[in-house]
C-alpha cells in the first residue's frame, strides 16, 4: 500500500447557497468518479467522527457518515436548503476520476468538508469543495482476484476502513492515507471477495464477503478497529 498527496487544479463552485447553516456535499458516484454537485462551505478534518457523533447520523445535516447516511440506513439528509422548487438548478461544482479503468459503484461519505470513496484498487480524500485530492492510498492486490466490484468504505476515530477484490480489510489514516494494518479475511479461492462498506460500532468492524450468488458460503465477522 503506497500513499501518494496529489497537486490539482482549485476549480472555483458554480453554485452556491447561503445560509446561517452549513451546508454539506451533494455527490454521486459514476462509473470511475466521484462528482460534487454542491458545497457552500468546508472545514479540515479531524480525526473522527466519534461514536457519538455515528448514533446522531440521522440528524446531521452537514456531513454524510455512512454510505447509507446513518445506521437506520435512511439514505435521508435532513438539509432544507434544496427543495423539489431549487433542485434543477443544481450544477457541477467539481468532479475527480479514478486512475483505474474498473467500474466503480463507490458512495462517497463526507466527513468536515472531506469526501472520501473508493475504487478497486484506490481509496482516496478529496476537497469537497474543489475536489483537489489530499491524498491517494493505492493497494496493490497480494492474491487472486474474482470480481473487482467495490462499493465504498466506512470512518470513525481517524481512520478510513475498507475491503479489497482479494479479501483484505484495511484501515488508513484519515489525515494520511497511510495504511494502519491490513489482514486477509476472505478467501479468493472459495470464491470470496471483499465489495460493501464496513458497518463500524465502536471498536468493532462489521463486514462479510461477496461470492454468494456463485455459491460461495457466506458470513458475517467482527473486527478490532484498533489493530484488525
Amino acid at each position: 500500500m503506497s500513499s501518494k498527496h496529489l497537486p490539482t487544479r482549485r476549480t472555483k463552485p458554480v453554485l452556491q447557497f447561503r445560509s446561517a447553516r452549513l451546508l454539506p456535499w451533494i455527490f454521486a458516484a459514476s462509473t470511475t468518479s466521484v462528482v460534487a454537485l454542491l458545497l457552500a462551505a468546508g472545514a479540515a478534518h479531524a480525526a473522527g467522527p466519534t461514536q457519538a457523533e455515528l448514533n446522531n447520523a440521522v440528524n446531521d445535516s452537514a456531513n454524510w457518515l455512512y454510505v447509507d447516511h446513518d445506521y437506520r440506513g435512511q439514505r435521508y439528509t435532513p438539509l432544507d436548503q434544496i427543495t423539489a422548487k431549487n433542485a434543477a438548478d443544481l450544477v457541477q461544482v467539481c468532479s475527480y476520476t479514478f486512475p483505474d479503468k474498473e467500474p466503480s459503484q463507490t458512495g462517497p461519505v463526507a466527513y468536515e468538508g472531506i469526501l472520501y470513496a473508493t475504487s478497486a484498487h484506490h481509496t482516496v480524500a478529496v476537497d469537497g469543495a474543489s475536489c483537489k485530492p489530499v491524498w491517494r492510498s493505492d493497494w496493490k492486490p497480494r492474491d487472486h482476484e474474482e470480481f473487482v466490484t467495490q462499493r465504498g468504505a466506512a470512518i470513525k476515530d481517524g481512520k478510513v476502513v475498507r475491503g479489497t477484490p482479494d479479501g483484505y480489510l484495511l484501515a488508513l489514516d484519515g489525515k494520511t492515507g497511510q495504511e494502519l494494518w491490513s489482514r486477509q479475511i476472505a478467501k479468493p479461492s472459495e470464491g470470496h471477495f471483499i465489495s460493501q462498506p464496513p458497518l463500524i460500532y465502536e471498536d468493532l468492524v462489521l463486514i462479510g464477503p461477496a461470492g454468494s450468488e456463485f455459491a460461495a458460503k457466506g458470513w458475517v465477522g467482527a473486527f478490532r478497529l484498533s489493530d484488525g
